[in-house]
């Protein structure tokens, strides 16, 4: 089952991944989603500020 995140939760994953000492792919991991998921995020969220 898929579920929608809501933007507040996509700008706080790529934030996450962007600034914590962890890798994007550790990130991904413990949000539950993919690299693939988290780069589109990342890049939607960058391209909207």
């Amino acid at each position: 089952m898929s579920l929608k995140k809501s933007d507040e939760c996509k700008r706080e994953a790529a934030r996450l991944a962007l600034t914590s000492d962890l890798f994007p792919k550790q990130v991904a991991a413990g949000l539950g989603i993919g690299m693939s998921i988290l780069n589109k995020w990342g890049f939607s969220i960058n391209t909207m500020t």
